[in-house]
């Protein structure tokens, strides 16, 4: 059992919304909201108390997190007045059980659902179910980057598609493209502890024959494999829910992994962050087919322009 840490702020109820999208583009698997309310108080005099907390592994990339979310938080701070995250270490057992409490099962789209492992669910007809256990990574389905791509994901998928998830996470939109039909999904991470836990849950879903995970990126990073594009071969969806700095830098690797008249759907984009992301793609030769937005975050559809 490795050791976690949980960051938490206390915010007034008007700034909620806005701290929670920061604090769960870092934390793994989103961000929890508390609120206690005051017992034997008068509710209309007694504001409601408001922490929000994320958790984050105890090693040398949860720390470089932490340090990017006290970045993050001092510069929306200077919008709205926030104290400094609290900062208390936690055993990997504690995190599963606080999870547990927030990780209700989510109806995404018309008919996507996701299922904590512990859960229990009996699935209506038509309902497509992943099971999903949160592990170590992001991606459960609850930051709005995540509804944003598999929103468009039942929607665009064919049966027989060949589909790209780059940086897999949990595994969550692999499952999901594989379970709506997919023929063929290939998941990839630059976090090993991330493929670790995409596997297991390929394996929980029962769908080895069609998804595989690796460890890799499609650009140089350090410590990391730098994947072959041509042998990863073209891909009729790809997915990339990911960061618009990381976007941009790899407009032109996402590009060539896409089949002719192929989608990219790209998310993880902030509203400010939109018209440089999406001039990236276009110098890639993509055009955009349509923009989506949940609050304060940005979900990108294009498409791979004909060669002629």
């Amino acid at each position: 059992m490795g050791k976690w840490m949980e960051l938490s702020v206390e915010v007034p109820d008007e700034a909620v919304e806005s701290v929670r999208e920061v604090m769960a583009q870092f934390g793994v698997g989103g961000a929890v909201v508390e609120q206690i309310i005051p017992e034997d108080e008068d509710l209309e005099l007694t504001p409601v108390k408001v922490t929000i907390k994320i958790y984050l592994p105890y090693n040398d990339q949860g720390l470089r997190k932490k340090q990017e979310l006290e970045e993050a938080l001092w510069h929306l701070g200077q919008i709205l007045p926030l104290p400094v995250p609290s900062l208390r270490y936690v055993e990997e057992h504690q995190w599963l059980e606080a999870w547990k409490k927030f990780y209700p099962i989510l109806h995404i789209g018309s008919r996507l659902v996701v299922k904590p492992a512990w859960e229990d669910y009996i699935p209506q007809p038509g309902e497509v179910v992943v099971e999903m256990e949160p592990g170590v990574a992001f991606g459960t389905g609850l930051h709005p980057t995540t509804r944003l791509c598999l929103i468009a994901l039942e929607e665009i998928l064919r049966p027989g598609d060949r589909v790209l998830d780059v940086g897999t996470g949990s595994g969550i939109l692999a499952l999901f493209a594989a379970k709506l039909g997919a023929a063929h999904v290939v998941g990839i991470d630059v976090d090993e502890i991330a493929v670790k836990t995409a596997r297991g849950n390929v394996v929980r879903n029962g769908l080895q024959d069609v998804v595989k995970v690796q460890w890799g990126s499609l650009i140089p990073v350090e410590g990391t494999p730098l994947l072959d594009v041509e042998d990863l071969g073209d891909f009729d969806i790809v997915l990339a829910n990911i960061t618009a700095p990381v976007i941009m830098e790899m407009a032109s690797a996402l590009a060539q992994t896409l089949a002719p008249e192929g989608h990219l759907v790209v998310s993880g984009i902030v509203n400010r962050q939109c018209a440089a992301t999406l001039q990236a793609l276009e110098e890639a030769n993509l055009r955009l087919v349509e923009q989506r937005e949940s609050g304060d975050w940005v979900t990108l559809i294009v498409k791979k322009l004909n060669a002629s």
